[in-house]
């Protein structure tokens, strides 16, 4: 499984391999934001490898990055599966 800096899976995408390389090799980059991902520059900022390695996940711009196409219920189950997904990697 390739891991996004935020918990996503990115071999499970629709986007991987067609508009998206994964977050590492877009620099933070993707095709769906024009300022990159908040996430991303973050984790930079702190010298992360992703979201894991923060003490405060989840933190409260890690829980607000939503995909707009799905239910807020989804949001909440997919937010805790990326969380746990990040644990494991520690």
């Amino acid at each position: 499984m390739k891991l996004s800096i935020c918990g996503l899976d990115c071999e499970s995408c629709n986007f991987y391999q067609v508009d998206c390389e994964g977050c590492k090799e877009v620099e933070g980059k993707p095709f769906w934001t024009e300022t990159g991902c908040e996430l991303f520059i973050c984790c930079s900022e702190k010298n992360f490898n992703n979201c894991g390695d923060c003490d405060e996940l989840p933190c409260k711009m890690f829980i607000e990055l939503k995909d707009p196409n799905i239910s807020e219920e989804e949001h909440l189950k997919e937010t805790e599966n990326r969380v746990n997904r990040l644990k494991g990697e520690r």
